[in-house]
């Protein structure tokens, strides 16, 4: 008797992994953050002088290599290439914890929002600083932020200040990506039979352990990429997935001590601050090991949900994890894979790549670049809020422009609900198709999004058009003291640009001048 069901293979796609630059070598903490900033401008410093010539061709306009050698051009129009500052009065200043001594009260609490009215642009470089004036400029300060490499067209005025005329970003000295294969891989998937249009499922969110977390949705999630739900349409779909990142916040880690046991012994602590004796120590050190461990093992039951999880998907499909700001890996970015003593069961799959965070990787010819959330919660925080409403608002009201490149941003959500006849759209939207934006994606309104997303959508293409991933590390964002490079600079415009552990999931196409990388500079 032959069976009548239908013999649905999974889609395949080329994968190459990009992530290297984000994997320590060694962990130094000697050197100090100003090699950071020296190695992003030297990076970037000879792309924005070639587009500052392609940009701006007057024959007279001069272009200084540093800034101290605009000196003696006052009045005259010539181009500064540097790092910005953006001078903020709310900002919390490494010295506040210290301000406490000696009867100075200092700030305790950290702000949700650190601009102002009187905030302000300072232009630097390792020779020397100067600050930034014009209006045009003057009414992009509040959307922009510290760390960002920028070319400025201008003069040098009677104060001391330089008078903007004209500016650009990194982004617009992105090269585009020479060659792509997502049409062939979509070809060869059609010759075998298998399902064509191969997809690139991004989830984050799983929060395992949480008391908000719901193991029944995490499992139909699970049995959704299996494919052992649905009829034949839906089982289609799960079999067009040909890769799942999981973008960070897989489960739900704590392992400090809890707070009330904390706030107990600081206080016991400033009582017995003359004279404290050995056994009320040694009590207090017991108390601070029993909390940490009883969190540890909380943490480890965690783990195996989130190891049993994956289990159940690997031997179907390939999954790329990354971690995120509640799992337990390095603090500082870029944070370092999950250890693979952590998942026993899931590091015996061949299809698991445990990833950094940040990540990057090439997906059936596609560039696919993105985080986990802090970059962008980071930026939340130095970007006026009413800036970037004015931003959405205007994101709404404008359409795309022609250029020739583009990239498709994304914000991933924590898993749908359970795949039906109603929320299967939302399951497929989420998965970006491995050629590009898919069909869902590309063709939804802005409109549908909630405010929080857009403002993330935002903030992620300003991340595109900076061509930086987080401008704000290590001023405000914690990150690795790099003393060779910075490995958050993107030098090719990705065809996938994604943020995690949003509130809700959103996409938008954000069109770059990107150019080719053959064409040869002006």
């Amino acid at each position: 008797m032959t069976s009548s069901e239908p013999n649905i293979e999974r889609a395949e796609g080329s994968y190459e992994s990009r992530y290297g630059r984000f994997l320590l070598s060694s962990k130094d903490f000697v050197q100090q953050f100003c090699h950071m900033y020296a190695r992003r401008l030297n990076q970037t410093k000879p792309q924005l002088k070639a587009a500052a010539k392609r940009k701006w061709t007057s024959a007279d306009l001069v272009i200084f290599d540093q800034v101290i050698d605009s000196e003696g051009a006052v009045g005259s129009d010539c181009v500064l290439i540097g790092t910005l500052y953006k001078e903020m009065e709310s900002k919390p200043s490494v010295l506040d914890e210290f301000k406490d001594f000696n009867g100075l009260m200092g700030a305790t609490t950290m702000a949700d929002n650190f601009t102002g009215k009187k905030d302000k642009l300072i232009l630097e470089d390792d020779s020397g600083r100067v600050a930034l004036h014009g209006v045009g400029i003057t009414a992009e300060t509040p959307g922009l932020v510290t760390g960002v490499m920028i070319a400025v067209k201008g003069y040098l005025d009677d104060l001391g200040g330089f008078q903007v005329k004209d500016w650009l970003f990194c982004g617009e000295t992105l090269n585009a990506l020479s060659s792509s294969s997502g049409s062939t891989t979509s070809d060869q998937n059609s010759a075998t039979g298998k399902s064509g249009s191969p997809k690139l499922l991004l989830v984050s969110g799983l929060a395992f352990g949480s008391p908000d977390a719901s193991p029944f949705t995490a499992q139909l999630l699970a049995d959704f990429i299996g494919g052992t739900l649905g009829g034949e349409d839906q089982q289609a779909k799960s079999a067009s997935i040909c890769r799942v990142i999981v973008v960070g916040n897989s489960v739900c880690a704590d392992l400090t001590c809890p707070e009330e046991d904390f706030k107990k012994e600081t206080k016991e602590e400033k009582e017995n601050k003359s004279n404290s004796s050995s056994s009320s120590s040694n009590a207090s050190s017991s108390r601070k090991k029993g909390g940490a461990n009883t969190n540890i093992s909380e943490t480890e039951a965690h783990l195996r949900q989130l190891d049993t999880w994956l289990a159940q998907i690997l031997g179907t499909c390939p999954v790329d994890l990354m971690p995120g700001p509640s799992d337990p890996s390095s603090f500082i970015l870029p944070q370092q894979p999950l250890h693979p003593c952590m998942l026993q069961n899931s590091s015996r799959f061949s299809t698991l790549e445990n990833c950094p965070n940040p990540h990057e990787a090439m997906v059936c010819g596609k560039l696919i670049l993105g985080h986990s959330g802090q970059p962008i919660d980071d930026l939340r925080r130095n970007v006026d809020p009413a800036h970037l409403a004015g931003l959405v608002a205007s994101a709404n009201a404008s359409s795309s422009s022609q250029s020739s490149a583009s990239a498709s941003v994304s914000a991933a959500a924590p898993p749908p609900p359970p795949p039906s006849s109603s929320s299967s759209s939302s399951t497929s939207s989420a998965g970006t198709e491995a050629g590009g934006a898919s069909a869902d994606s590309a063709d939804s309104n802005d409109a549908d999004f909630p405010r929080a997303e857009k403002e993330s959508l935002a903030l992620l293409a300003k991340s595109l058009q900076w061509a930086h991933l987080c401008p704000t590390a290590p001023d405000s964002l914690q990150c690795y003291p790099y003393l060779e490079e910075d490995p958050f600079v993107m030098d090719t415009c990705p065809d996938v640009l994604f943020v995690g552990n949003r509130s809700g999931f959103a996409t938008d196409l954000v069109r770059v001048l990107a150019r080719d990388p053959k064409q040869p500079d002006a």
